[in-house]
C-alpha cells in the first residue's frame, strides 16, 4: 500500500484567521479543560433553547479524549478525522450578504492552539460556506452561535 502524503495546507489571510480565531488573550481565556468548557457551553445551550430553538441541533464530535488503542483503531475505521471541531450546528443563515450552510466549533483552553490538522479543517470549513470558529471562553463561543442564530434563515 503506497504511503500516505498529506497536502500542505493552505495560507490562510488576516481577514480569514480574524473571522475564524476568537480565542481571548490567555489571562482572559477559559482556565479549566477543554471538557468543561464544552459542557458547560452545552448546558448554557440547553437553558438557552426557549429563546433559540434551533440551539436544540447543537451536538459534538467525538474526536478527542484519551481511548484504548483498539476503540481508537475502530473509530478511525468508522471516518473519524483528526482536527475535525467540537461541536457543530446544522443550521443555515445568511449574514454578510454570505450563506452559511452550518456553523462549526473548536474550543480551547487557555494557552492551547488549534493543531495544523485543526486549523486545516477550519479554513477548509470556512471556504466552504459554513462559520467556522476557535474559542477559549464560553462566554465568547456563547455569544458566537446566539450571533449565528440571529441571523436571517435562506
Amino acid at each position: 500500500m503506497p504511503a500516505r502524503t498529506k497536502a500542505p495546507a493552505p495560507t490562510m489571510t488576516d481577514e480569514e484567521r480574524a473571522f475564524i480565531d476568537r480565542r481571548l488573550p490567555a489571562a482572559r481565556a477559559w482556565r479549566f479543560s477543554e471538557h468543561v468548557l464544552q459542557r458547560s457551553l452545552v448546558r448554557t445551550c440547553k437553558l438557552l433553547r426557549a429563546q433559540y430553538p434551533h440551539l436544540a441541533r447543537l451536538f459534538a464530535v467525538p474526536n478527542g479524549g484519551q481511548r484504548h488503542k483498539a476503540i481508537a483503531g475502530q473509530m478511525r475505521a468508522e471516518g473519524q478525522q483528526s482536527g475535525v471541531p467540537d461541536l457543530f450546528l446544522p443550521v443555515p443563515r445568511i449574514g454578510g450578504g454570505r450563506l452559511y450552510h452550518g456553523f462549526w466549533l473548536e474550543l480551547k483552553k487557555a494557552g492551547n492552539a488549534p493543531t495544523a490538522e485543526q486549523w486545516d479543517w477550519l479554513l477548509y470549513l470556512h471556504r466552504a460556506g459554513y462559520a467556522a470558529h476557535v474559542a477559549n471562553d464560553p462566554e465568547t463561543a456563547r455569544k458566537l452561535l446566539t450571533d449565528y442564530l440571529s441571523l436571517s434563515p435562506p
